[in-house]
């Protein structure tokens, strides 16, 4: 490979035969960054940063293989590579690159570093026409994964250590208002360039029957956003960075901006609504829990009357499981089990009604409204029993004067 800087006059070989393996077969200088080249060769992929003073071979996700062809594609930034043998591959957005390129290494040295984010679009698909289920016969290449690609450099904790064992970089995604939308984490196990996906989507509900998440759980995810610009606060170990996202409507659907934020409405209406029957749930929940621990104590107790008490237990434990059976559906059944009448039922089925390109119409308001009904019923019944039936068995808890502890005697 050689370069001319004055029209041809005079020619200088930039890549040397100790530089990389195999012979020179592609090749193509970044237009916005003439110091970030690609170069393909007969063994793979390579990259410089500095005008080809220096290449380094590219082995994150592609293979040693021969590399044909290759262009940037100028609206998405993407490298597109043609192979032998191996089709197309497509590096997303070469533009962390282009920065490396343009401010030096020494950005991939600093704690935290964000770089530009590509705009995203709320595009719709549909499925392909053909096999639905790919099974293993039947090859599908791998897509563009949908949302926002959030890059970001980080490096090793210690400088004794040259590679990172496993840390947290944590991402909160904010509106244009300030508001917290979202809060993504990824645990990286390796210093340098690095990359988190948004799926343009808010923070989601907890729906009725769902366990409790465990502490340091991914939050579920919820509704899209709107089209807007949103930032990007990036945080770890210490440092913190950041960076910001624009996020565009599906070009090709017309859709006014007021009639989308009339269906996101919709959508936090039933996750409201959701939110109250999961708390009902987990209510039920906790005090089948404290259920199983008296009877516990029970067993190890010789308090007189505890045998009664044990039988209020039983009672409000078939009573409890009866009630969140009536929000979220029968316990410990095998197949397919569906039951339109319940609460978590009527809660989907108004969601699959939702989106944000959809046009408002009564059907969604019908099954709004039914989902509501049928929880707010629901959670009427759960307040009674708490305020009446749990009640007196707390009181009858209570009179026993059950021990936490036991009286140890010496071991002789």
């Amino acid at each position: 490979l050689y370069k001319t800087t004055n029209f041809g006059k005079s020619w200088t070989r930039i890549i040397e035969d100790t530089d990389v393996d195999g012979y020179m077969l592609s090749f193509v200088q970044d237009p916005i960054e003439p110091k970030l080249m690609f170069a393909g060769t007969e063994f793979g992929l390579y990259v410089s940063f500095d005008g080809g003073e220096v290449w380094n071979k590219w082995t994150e996700g592609y293979p040693t293989v021969s590399t044909y062809d290759m262009v940037i594609q100028p609206r998405e930034h993407d490298l597109v590579i043609g192979t032998f043998g191996r089709a197309i591959w497509i590096l997303d957005d070469i533009r962390p690159l282009r920065e490396i390129a343009s401010k030096g290494s020494n950005v991939v040295g600093e704690q935290l570093y964000a770089y530009p984010t590509q705009d995203a679009y709320l595009f719709e698909t549909k499925e392909a026409k053909g096999t639905r289920f790919m099974a293993d016969a039947i090859y599908k290449g791998e897509d563009k994964p949908f949302g926002a690609a959030i890059n970001f450099s980080i490096k090793a904790t210690s400088k004794q250590d040259t590679t990172l064992k496993s840390d947290t970089v944590r991402a909160q995604i904010m509106d244009a208002s300030g508001n917290v939308v979202r809060n993504l984490f990824t645990v990286v196990k390796d210093p340098g360039l690095n990359r988190i996906q948004w799926s343009l989507n808010k923070t989601g509900v907890r729906f009725p029957g769902s366990p409790k998440p465990k502490e340091g759980a991914p939050e579920p995810g919820g509704r899209q956003v709107l089209p807007g610009t949103y930032t990007v606060q990036l945080t770890y170990n210490g440092a913190s960075a950041s960076t910001s996202v624009t996020v565009h409507a599906d070009p090709r659907i017309d859709v006014p901006a007021s009639q989308m934020r009339v269906m996101t409405d919709k959508y936090d209406e039933v996750y409201a609504t959701a939110t109250k029957a999961t708390e009902a749930v987990d209510r039920i929940e906790e005090a089948r829990a404290t259920i199983k621990k008296i009877n516990g104590m029970l067993e190890e107790s010789d308090a007189a009357g505890k045998a009664d008490v044990k039988k209020q237990g039983d009672e409000a434990e078939k009573a409890l499981k009866t009630m969140k059976e009536a929000i979220s559906g029968k316990e410990d059944v095998q197949g397919i089990y569906v039951e339109p009448l319940l609460p978590s039922s009527r809660l989907y089925r108004a969601l699959s009604h939702l989106g944000i390109y959809n046009q408002p119409n009564s059907n969604q308001d019908r099954t709004i409204a039914q989902a509501k009904a049928a929880v707010s019923a629901q959670i009427d019944a759960v307040n009674k029993y708490f305020e009446e039936d749990w009640s007196k068995y707390q009181e009858a808890v209570k009179a026993l004067e059950l021990q936490l502890f036991k009286n140890y005697e010496p071991i002789k």
